[in-house]
C-alpha cells in the first residue's frame, strides 16, 4: 500500500513538475530578450541615424516653406503636413518602441504613455498615407484638368485640417484598448504595452477598418490618379508640334518629377505595409 502512494505522489510531482516547467518556459519566451553588447551599439547607432535624420531634414523642409513666401504653396503645405507627421513619428514613437522592443523587450514608460504612444503610431502612418492621397489628387487636378480652377490655399488648409481630424478620430479605440499588462501573474514579470481587447471579433473587425483606411483605399486612389497622369505625359500627344526646345526640356523635366514622386509613393506604401504588418 506504502509502495502505491509512492507510485501516486511521483506521479502528482511529475505533473507538477510539468506545469511548472510550462509556466517557466512562457516566462522566458515572453521575457527580456539578451542581446549582445555589439548588436546592441549597431542597432542604437543605426536607430538614432535615422531619428536624426528624420528630425533634421524634415525641420529644414518646414522652415524653407515657412521662410519664403514663394514657398507657400499648397503643395508645399501638404509636404509640410507630412513632414510634421514624420517629425511625431521620428520623435514620439520610434524611441519609444524600440527601446520597448527591440532593446529590453518590456514597456518601462508606465502605464499613461503606453496608450499615448500607440496612439501616436497609428494617428503619424494616417497622417502620411492621407497626405499622400491629397498631393496626388492636386497633382491629378493641376495635370489632367488643367483648366479647372486649382485649389487655394483657403481650402488646402481645410484639407489638411480634415486629414489631422480623420487620422485623430479614426484610431480612437487604439487609445482606449492600449494598456500594459503582463502575460504572467507575476509581480517581477515583463511588463508589455499592448491593445487589449475583451472581443476577438471586435478587434478583428477594427484591425481590417485600419488597414483598410490606412493602407488599400489610400493605395487604390494613389494608383488611379498617378495612372491617369502618367496617360496625359506619356501616351496622349499635345496637339501641334513643339515650339521650341524649351518646351521639350521642359516636358522631359516634368516626366522626371512625376517619375520620382510615383517610386517616392511606392516606397512610402511599401514601408507602410511592412509597418502593419510586422508591428
Amino acid at each position: 500500500m506504502t509502495e502505491m502512494r509512492s507510485v501516486e505522489n511521483a506521479f502528482d510531482y511529475d505533473a507538477t513538475s510539468e506545469s511548472s516547467l510550462n509556466v517557466t518556459v512562457e516566462y522566458q519566451v515572453r521575457g527580456p530578450i539578451e542581446v549582445p553588447v555589439y548588436q546592441q551599439a549597431i542597432i542604437i547607432t543605426m536607430y538614432s541615424i535615422i531619428v536624426c535624420l528624420s528630425v533634421f531634414g524634415n525641420s529644414i523642409v518646414c522652415f524653407i516653406v515657412f521662410s519664403s513666401r514663394k514657398m507657400r504653396t499648397v503643395m508645399n503645405y501638404f509636404i509640410v503636413s507630412l513632414a510634421l507627421s514624420d517629425i511625431l513619428m521620428a520623435v514620439l514613437c520610434i524611441p519609444l518602441t524600440f527601446i520597448a522592443n527591440l532593446i529590453i523587450n518590456s514597456w518601462p514608460f508606465g502605464e499613461t504613455m503606453c496608450p499615448i504612444v500607440s496612439f501616436l503610431q497609428v494617428v503619424t502612418v494616417f497622417m502620411s498615407s492621407f497626405t499622400l492621397v491629397a498631393i496626388s489628387l492636386d497633382r491629378y487636378w493641376a495635370i489632367v484638368h488643367p483648366l479647372r480652377h486649382k485649389m487655394k490655399r483657403r481650402q488646402g488648409f481645410v484639407v489638411i485640417s480634415i486629414i489631422w481630424m480623420l487620422s485623430i478620430i479614426i484610431p480612437l479605440p487604439t487609445a482606449i484598448k492600449a494598456k500594459v499588462h503582463r502575460y504572467v501573474n507575476d509581480s517581477s514579470a515583463p511588463i508589455f504595452c499592448e491593445e487589449v481587447w475583451d472581443n476577438v471579433t471586435a478587434q478583428s473587425v477594427y484591425n481590417f477598418i485600419i488597414l483598410l483606411f490606412q493602407y488599400f483605399i489610400p493605395l487604390g486612389i494613389l494608383i488611379f490618379a498617378y495612372s491617369r497622369i502618367i496617360l496625359v505625359l506619356w501616351i496622349k500627344k499635345t496637339p501641334g508640334e513643339a515650339v521650341s526646345d524649351r518646351d521639350k526640356r521642359m516636358a522631359l523635366s516634368k516626366k522626371k518629377v512625376i517619375t520620382c514622386i510615383h517610386f517616392t509613393c511606392i516606397y512610402i506604401f511599401l514601408t507602410l505595409l511592412h509597418f502593419k504588418l510586422f508591428f
